[in-house]
């Protein structure tokens, strides 16, 4: 065995490691941007495992695989993001219960408040325009003083 085949068989154990490693953030997330990253970081392992075995063997026929697999990685972390969108912290659980019916209130609350507030602010326009439409309202005073 020359110092050349043990080269290549210590990158391939090499990115079989990556692999294995990415597989399994794969599988333990959390989110779905972790997981992306570790469909890429899997399928960089899989084209220099795929590149090893080219140079090593001699196979030029599977360098359509490295084509393949390079398009396959490029396409789903596109795809991946843009449909991403961020998570909140909280929202990565099941609510309890209790929990959505406090949620619930809160912004039944705030839908109150909201609307409450655009009352009086339509009420405050009213008396406004009301106050600028009475007669001699906002007119500047022309009697001439007699002297």
């Amino acid at each position: 065995m020359s110092v050349l085949d043990i080269l290549h068989l210590a990158t391939a154990c090499l990115a079989v490691a990556a692999g294995l490693l990415a597989l399994w953030r794969v599988a333990a997330g959390p989110s779905l941007l972790d997981r992306s990253i570790a469909n890429d970081v899997l399928t960089a392992a899989g084209i220099s495992l795929v590149g090893v075995m080219i140079v090593g063997w001699g196979r030029q026929d599977l360098s359509v695989l490295l084509v393949v697999l390079a398009l396959t990685a490029f396409i789903s972390a596109v795809v991946v993001s843009r449909f991403a969108v961020r998570e909140r912290s909280d929202a990565r659980r099941i609510l309890t219960a209790e929990e959505a019916e406090r949620q619930r209130i809160e912004r039944e609350q705030a839908a109150r408040d909201a609307d409450r507030a655009e009352r009086e602010q339509a009420a405050r326009d009213a008396a406004r325009e009301a106050d600028l439409t009475a007669p001699g309202a906002g007119l500047p005073n022309t009697e001439e003083e007699d002297e």
